[in-house]
């Protein structure tokens, strides 16, 4: 289980509860996230500030993170090469 900043309903407030991440599918890596934050952008996007970027409910907010790739799924090759 991890925790998320979760909006269970629209207009709701935001929460920090227990959620259940699948395993990273095809291209997908899985990261511990060490921080994340929460901009302008979440908050427009969780209370309909811009039509264009609302997200229905329940939605995970904070796109702006740091972490470690803990996992990888199918077909990922790795970094690419620093001499490439």
């Amino acid at each position: 289980m991890t925790k998320a900043a979760v909006q269970l309903k629209a207009d709701g407030p935001v929460e920090f509860i227990e959620v259940d991440v699948r395993p990273p599918g095809p291209g997908e890596v899985r990261v511990r996230m060490a921080a994340a934050g929460l901009c302008h952008t979440d908050v427009q996007a969780l209370y309909g500030g811009v039509a264009s970027m609302t997200m229905p409910p329940p939605a995970v907010a904070g796109h702006e993170g740091a972490g470690v790739v803990t996992e990888v799924g199918p077909g990922v090759l790795g970094p690419p090469s620093a001499t490439t």
